[in-house]
């Protein structure tokens, strides 16, 4: 199984540690101790039913970019990826926003190399009250901290593709509300930050169309 593998890659590679997280605490609490815990620049999140290929991080790594972003293929054989490399200075990061960034799968951690420095020293985590949309809420403050982006146009990163049913999910509609709530919020300050009046309707609409309209319909007869 996983762990056996994890266990036998440990002691052949002294760069791999495994860290058991005791408590069950979940996904994100498991990630964030993980930064804590790694002794690198940068952090690399991997869901645990995807696959990266063996140069994934050599790919992405950079030494200057405060956030480097790569493309993807998923097991429906699609890919996602930018035609050539690019760099986001912090003169072109409004128009990054505006023209890639709801592109690039920001609704995801994964496909990415994010500083560690940031996500400590400003505190950034992910909002356990948020069960669908809180990577993007959480990609939103992490770029309020970013001075130059990285686009990479391989695709080392595969995904497992699920619909996102309400089965899946069963989301009810305030969640979706505190959801819309916090990503206006953190563009609110992008938008501050950087001295422009910034609409967050992309974002907006890449999670109401995850939300079944008979499950909307429903949840508003309560109201």
């Amino acid at each position: 199984d996983y762990v056996c593998e994890l266990e036998r890659l440990a002691n052949v590679d002294n760069r791999i540690s495994i860290i058991k997280n005791s408590e069950n605490a979940g996904l994100y609490k498991s990630r964030l101790m993980g930064v804590k815990n790694c002794q690198t620049e940068y952090v690399a999140f991997v869901d645990a039913d995807d696959l990266v290929t063996k140069d994934y991080i050599e790919e992405l790594f950079d030494n200057n970019a405060d956030l480097v972003i790569g493309g993807y293929k998923d097991t429906g054989n699609h890919t996602c990826a930018l035609s050539e490399e690019q760099y986001v200075g912090k003169e072109a990061l409004v128009e990054f926003y505006s023209t890639h960034f709801h592109r690039l799968y920001s609704t995801v951690p994964w496909g990415k190399l994010y500083k560690k420095s940031i996500i400590q020293e400003n505190r950034l985590s992910f909002d356990m009250r948020i069960r669908l949309g809180e990577d993007l809420v959480f990609n939103l403050r992490y770029l309020q901290y970013c001075s130059e982006i990285r686009l990479v146009n391989a695709t080392n990163y595969l995904y497992t593709t699920y619909s996102c049913t309400e089965e899946r999910y069963n989301l009810r509609i305030e969640e979706i509300r505190y959801t819309l709530e916090q990503m206006k919020e953190h563009v609110s300050v992008l938008s501050e930050k950087w001295n422009i009046n910034l609409s967050c309707k992309d974002s907006s609409a890449i999670v109401l169309a995850t939300y079944p309209m008979k499950k909307i319909l429903s949840d508003s007869r309560e109201y």
